[in-house]
């Protein structure tokens, strides 16, 4: 049990420590650190200065390392956040990323552990009579969460009827309606994209990851949580966050629209699908010095689209029906080609001779 009036509660959840994410990859031009590290070292040091002395306690909701074996980088650069701490205490609850699954009782953690304000919970806990801690089990047993009834439960779990994605339900895990019975909130890590489900707030990853996120509903935020009302009272984007975002574009023009409709002061990795012959015309302006691909973006990947048979039937409008034969409707195929490759003549001429 942990003593004292707890009110505030500064949240954030899933930031990850790796040396990439997805394309995310090279080293700052400045920096001894990756580009994703460096992003997690101007998180850590702007989360710690918003949340200053004014919560009570931070609580990180599991997945702060990507694995439970940590390169030695990562460590360094996660003991460089943590230099930036005004000293708050921080409760840190263990997520799947973090487990050693063939030993349950180690995880990547332990160590933050012999910090003397930090205090990293590996099993399920009561921590006081407002606040329970549930670390992410590979198979949730609900009965649990009765020995745990509380006001706020603090987890990093599967949840039963949370989406991942647009289509994917999460089937197994923890049961909405035990939860509700037991506590009146509960703030869940484990999913990257914040989301109500009846009593339980996904409070969402601190930063991006990969072309999975989505921003719709919000953009990678901190929280403060009022244990009092039992609700956030405030969510801070965090301006240090790399956004993964997709582009399907018809022509150059769209692209032009895409890159120029990022905000300035965001930094962006960009999937960009186009039509097959447009691949090199893309690739020469993300390479220009366009002030806003250089200003903007960290990385970026081209994606040709190639057309499928029925794609093109279905723009020509070919219907077989209307021709006597298959040799008038070939030469009114290439008759409408603007730009043929050869002579329309000397290709129609060739037809007539052979067929």
């Amino acid at each position: 049990m942990f003593g004292g009036n707890i009110v505030l509660l500064g949240v954030y959840a899933d930031p990850h420590f790796s040396l990439t994410s997805s394309i995310l990859t090279g080293r700052s031009s400045n920096s001894k650190y990756t580009k994703r590290l460096d992003m997690l070292i101007n998180t850590y040091e702007w989360m710690y200065e918003q949340f200053g002395k004014d919560v009570d306690v931070i609580a990180g909701l599991g997945d702060i390392s990507d694995s439970y074996v940590m390169h030695a980088e990562e460590i360094t650069a996660l003991g460089e956040c943590l230099s930036f701490s005004k000293g708050v205490p921080e409760w840190h609850v263990v997520g799947n990323h973090e487990k050693f699954h063939k030993n349950p009782g180690s995880n990547s953690m332990a160590l933050l552990d012999r910090i003397d304000h930090i205090t990293v919970f590996d099993e399920p806990a009561v921590v006081n009579d407002e606040v329970s801690v549930m670390p992410y089990q590979d198979t949730v047993d609900n009965d649990i969460f009765y020995k745990l009834s509380n006001k706020v439960l603090l987890s990093h779990l599967n949840i039963i009827g949370t989406y991942v994605g647009k289509r994917y339900r999460i089937e197994h895990g923890a049961k909405p309606e035990v939860l509700v019975e037991n506590f009146d909130t509960v703030l869940n890590g484990h999913y990257h994209v914040y989301s109500e489900v009846k009593n339980v707030v996904n409070v969402g990853s601190v930063v991006g990851h990969s072309f999975g996120d989505n921003y719709l509903v919000r953009y990678p935020s901190i929280h403060v949580f009022d244990t009092n009302s039992c609700e956030i009272v405030k969510s801070l984007e965090n301006p240090y966050a790399v956004l993964f975002v997709k582009f399907n574009a018809v022509d150059m023009d769209y692209v032009f629209d895409c890159i120029n409709d990022l905000n300035d002061n965001r930094r962006y990795v960009v999937e960009i699908t186009v039509p097959y012959e447009l691949r090199d015309h893309v690739g020469a302006f993300m390479e220009s010095n366009n002030s806003k691909v250089k200003n903007c973006i960290e990385a970026y990947r081209i994606k040709g689209k190639v057309k499928s048979y029925k794609d093109y039937v279905r723009e020509d409008d070919v219907n077989m029906m209307n021709y006597s034969s298959g040799k008038e409707a070939l030469i009114d195929y290439i008759n409408k080609d603007d730009k043929p490759a050869v002579p329309k003549e000397d290709v129609i001429d060739f037809i007539k001779s052979n067929m």
